[in-house]
């Protein structure tokens, strides 16, 4: 008993001595410690993309210095399967305690010949249908970074001759989903067999380019914030670039309106853009490329960093390219302001999103005072992981132009 006693002893004392050292290592240099907070942070909203099969990204706030794990959170999904009457004719379809209501010749459709992908839809069989779900008071887009989003199949139809009600003609533009002044999102053109989708908030419309053929399902998605209108049809983006005082309509109160051009919707899913997790970077300062890191730590580059920006207008270095400051520019800060709000977006599949980012991601982070900056890359990969690494200068430094 008595050497057991000392062999377990000694092995509290060498768990001891072994946590103390590792304690001193996760806590480090705050460079550090964030950089491992943040690729934490990558790997759940990874997750949530890939188990959700829904867009996510995070936000990287340049101002403020924050990183914000921008995520999905489910609200409610009309997957259209039960009838509270039993028929489906004229009657409501409920889902997760909130109940919908159909109105002018508005009724499920589940003919398996029609290529559902799953259990019944929703049809409209004209302009006129429609099917109105009431908003359900649990969710209010407030905050700096939160808006709301929509997910739903869509499969296109033609518009039935108005004399006999046979025979078809092409497809109609109009609405498809409206969400009062918040979004509208509308089949904006038209041919013989096709339709293509434009979403509209507070002025601002961000149009497909893909065209989505009659009777072809497609998957559709939606997300609106203060930082973002974006698009995707079948993963395939459209994006709206923002004014500076961009603000879409709270939807709190608003309720979604199904319905405007004939088509059949299923899976339809509303859900609330959230900030998940929100991390204050202490010690340390997000650096925009061109930015000279001895004025970040400083705090005389963190006025420069404009809102909104247009995506592609990259900053340029203040002295010009034989090495003579530009009249007006301080030397070290960029001509050009640089964005103040930079996204990784990962798509469903928890990689980074294609239709986003052509290829991988930097982000550089600097921390320290004027005798011992240091500076950090970190890596967004295509396949989602991320890496870091410790850089004695950054690349932009000690070069002109």
């Amino acid at each position: 008993m008595l050497e057991l006693m000392i062999v377990i002893f000694i092995l509290m004392l060498t768990l001891l001595a072994f946590g103390t050292f590792m304690g001193r290592t996760l806590v480090g240099p705050s460079i550090e410690r964030h950089a491992a907070s943040i690729k934490g942070m990558a790997v759940s909203v990874r997750q949530a993309a890939a188990v959700r099969q829904v867009h996510t990204e995070l936000v990287f706030d340049y101002r403020k210095d924050q990183v914000i794990a921008l995520s999905r959170r489910r609200l409610t999904t009309f997957s259209f399967d039960v009838s509270t009457d039993g028929t489906g004719v004229g009657g409501t379809v409920g889902s997760g305690g909130v109940i919908g209501a159909t109105s002018n010749g508005t009724y499920l459709q589940s003919d398996r010949s029609l290529g559902l992908r799953d259990g019944d839809c929703l049809e409209f069989a004209d302009r006129n249908a429609t099917f109105t779900i009431p908003w359900m008071g649990q969710f209010s887009a407030g905050g700096d970074y939160e808006g709301v989003a929509l997910s739903f199949d869509l499969c296109p139809l033609e518009q039935p001759a108005p004399t006999t009600g046979y025979g078809l003609l092409q497809p109609t533009a109009g609405p498809i989903v409206r969400m009062g002044n918040t979004l509208t999102l509308n089949a904006v053109e038209t041919r013989p067999n096709a339709i293509r989708l434009g979403l509209t908030c507070e002025g601002v419309v961000a149009e497909t380019e893909t065209w989505i053929a009659l009777y072809r399902w497609a998957t559709v998605e939606v997300a609106v914030s203060a930082y973002g209108v974006a698009l995707y049809v079948d993963g395939r983006l459209a994006a709206a670039d923002l004014p500076n005082d961009f603000k879409p309509a709270p939807p709190a109160g608003t309720d979604v309106v199904l319905g405007g051009v004939p088509c059949r919707i299923d899976n339809f899913d509303i859900m609330g853009l959230v900030a998940g997790q929100v991390l204050e970077l202490e010690g340390t300062h997000l650096i925009a490329v061109g930015v000279d890191p001895m004025l970040e730590v400083t705090g005389q580059a963190q006025d420069i960093y404009e809102w909104k920006r247009p995506a592609g207008s990259g900053p340029v270095t203040g002295p010009g390219a034989n090495g003579t400051p530009t009249p007006g520019i301080t030397p070290g800060l960029p001509i050009v302001p640089p964005k103040a709000i930079v996204h990784v977006h990962f798509d469903g599949s928890g990689k980074l999103d294609p239709a986003r980012h052509t290829g991988a991601v930097e982000i550089y982070m600097v921390s320290g005072d004027s005798d011992d900056i240091k500076r950090m890359r970190l890596t967004f990969h295509p396949l989602g992981h991320v890496t870091s690494e410790i850089l004695d200068t950054f690349p932009w430094e000690g070069a002109a132009g």
